[in-house]
This record gives structure tokens, C-alpha cells and sequence, in this order.
């Protein structure tokens, strides 16, 4: 009613922190609609500008559209992500450690964006208001030079000063041998058609389809394993040098691959995966020692000097 009934002469200042009012403002208001965050440190207000533009950007994309990106306005910090699996996962064990190290609850909001190739949409807008933002990608982020350029140069850094040490760490693992061959590959790929006699493919027919094209490509087990995957000497050098200069801006790429590669006793992936490792015992798996380290460094900057288990036998003696 508000959006739709103001006079065109008029302006009208609103102080909201509802992600659904200010969702309504956007579908009904058009390009009249201007967002101003406003952070307060003291006795000092910081202004900084959304545009009906840049909300635009992400209104206009249906995925993001039915998201919760815009509460990330409201809040000191948001952790992005490529899927809400990994938001989900992150987010529970941040939990677990505020509450067993007594930190003060933190403000942050962790949401996704359906895939790497939306980073760069949600990282502009977020920083055009000057929302405070960690980005975590899985290490196939290295595979193509978008969106990483994007997400990079949208997060402030020159992608010059790095574009040789992300070609010399791509080169590297494109240079090893996948598990395939092509000629094995299309070998076992028709050899898999022809065992097709039904009208509807079946999902095991599906799967091992799926897993020939997984074997074609290096970046395949590059995103199981990590940094592990690259080659000593120039390449280690060149992904460490990357890596700083990634970290600076926080964007995080996972060092050990995917979400999945913290916990490999389960053969599941994505929200089936993310719910049967939160079942365990999160701050006390051995499992787990990693997400915690990892949470612990790039989400709640703590620094770190013992293992979660090892402050406890402090304790216990």
C-alpha cells in the first residue's frame, strides 16, 4: 500500500529491519526504492547506498529472489555460500563453539547462493552497503577464471597482481591424468547406452553415467582432495601465494576440496550429508577437528594455538 499509493512528488524515509517489508517495497515500488544502511560505532553513524539498481540485480534472478539475501542487511556480518547445505553446516557448528567457548553471540547471518556463479551479484550489493562479508567456495572455484575474477574485483583486489599464480595452479591440475582417458571415456560411455533397454533411464543407469564423466576430469578429484591434488614446488608456491591474496579479501576456498571431504565416513552429498554429520557430536568428534579449526579461523576469527580436545585435557588435568 505504501509503495503503491505514494504521489510521485513525494518521498518517504522508513526505518525498518524486516527482510518481508522491505521484500514488499522492492516488488511494488520500482525504480523509486533506495536503500541506506546505517552501522552506529560510538557516537558515529556510517552511511552507505543500495540502489534501485543493484537491488535490482538481485531481484531480477528467481533463485535469489526467494532467498533470505536481503536479511543480510540487517546484521554485522554475513558468510556466504555456494549451497544451503554448506550455510546450514557452518552456522551449526559456529553455534556449538560460541556457546562452548563463551564468545558473545555473534551477529552473522549465513546464507547461499545456489551455486558459485551467483557470488559475484550478491558480493556487489553487499558491498556497496558496506555489509562486513566472508565468501566460502569449494576449491573447483581454481577450475575457471570466472566467477573468481569477479568475486576478487568485487571484493576490492586487483586480479593482475594474481592472474599468474591461478593460471600456473589451474595449469597444473589440468595437466594431470583423470582417471579416463577420452577414448576409454567414450568407450565406456557407449558401452553404457547400449545396456539401456528401458523406456525410462533408470537412476543406477544415471549414476554410472554420472561417474564416467566424474573420472574424465582431474578438477573431479582436484574438488575431493584439495590442495593435496597439486604438484610440490612451483604449483604449492604459486596456490599459497594465491590463497593469501584470496584470504585478505576474505574469500575462503576450501583447502580440502568440498563440504563433504570433512567427513568422508558417509557416502552422501549435499542436505543428506549436512544432516547426518549434525547428528553427531559436533564439538567432540575427532571427525570434526577440521570444521572446527575451520570455523574457529575464517568465520569467528579466533586464533587458534590448541585443538579443541586438547584445551579439554587442559582442563580435565
Amino acid at each position: 500500500m505504501i509503495a503503491k499509493n505514494l504521489d510521485s512528488d513525494k518521498q518517504l524515509f522508513i526505518s525498518t529491519h524486516s527482510e518481508h517489508f522491505l521484500k514488499g517495497l522492492i516488488e511494488n515500488s520500482g525504480e523509486r526504492l533506495t536503500v541506506v544502511r546505517i552501522e552506529r560505532s560510538g557516537d558515529t553513524n556510517s552511511l552507505s547506498i543500495l540502489e534501485s539498481t543493484d537491488l535490482k540485480a538481485i531481484w531480477h534472478d528467481s533463485l535469489l529472489k526467494h532467498s533470505n539475501i536481503l536479511d543480510g542487511l540487517f546484521h554485522s556480518k554475513v558468510v556466504l555460500c555456494e549451497s544451503d547445505s554448506d550455510a546450514r553446516f557452518f552456522s551449526a557448528v559456529t553455534d556449538v563453539l560460541v556457546e562452548y567457548k563463551g564468545l558473545p553471540a555473534p551477529d552473522i547471518h549465513f546464507i547461499h547462493c545456489g551455486g558459485k556463479a551467483k557470488f559475484p551479484i550478491v558480493i556487489k550489493a553487499f558491498k556497496k552497503i558496506n555489509v562486513p562479508l566472508t565468501v566460502i567456495g569449494d576449491f573447483d572455484l581454481f577450475n575457471n577464471q570466472k566467477p573468481l575474477r569477479d568475486m576478487f574485483e568485487a571484493m576490492g583486489g586487483n586480479w593482475q597482481e594474481v592472474k599468474t599464480d591461478f593460471e600456473k595452479v589451474k595449469s597444473d591440475i589440468d595437466s594431470q591424468r583423470p582417471e579416463l582417458n577420452s577414448d576409454d571415456f567414450k568407450k565406456a560411455v557407449i558401452e553404457a547406452l547400449k545396456t539401456i533397454t528401458e523406456d525410462v533411464v533408470s537412476d543406477g543407469k544415471l549414476s554410472e553415467i554420472k561417474d564416467l564423466v566424474k573420472k574424465a576430469s582431474a578438477w573431479t578429484k582436484a574438488k575431493m582432495v584439495g590442495k593435496e591434488m597439486l604438484r610440490s614446488g612451483p604449483p604449492i608456491q604459486s596456490y599459497i601465494n594465491l590463497n593469501k591474496a584470496l584470504l585478505e579479501k576474505h574469500i575462503v576456498v576450501l583447502e580440502f576440496g568440498e563440504l563433504e571431504s570433512l567427513d568422508k565416513r558417509h557416502s552422501l552429498h549435499g542436505p543428506a550429508w549436512t544432516s547426518k554429520v549434525l547428528e553427531l557430536d559436533v564439538l567432540n568428534d575427532s571427525e570434526l577437528e577440521r570444521a572446527r579449526y575451520f570455523v574457529l579461523k575464517n568465520i569467528l576469527n579466533q586464533t587458534i594455538a590448541t585443538s579443541l580436545r586438547g584445551e579439554k585435557a587442559k582442563e580435565a588435568s
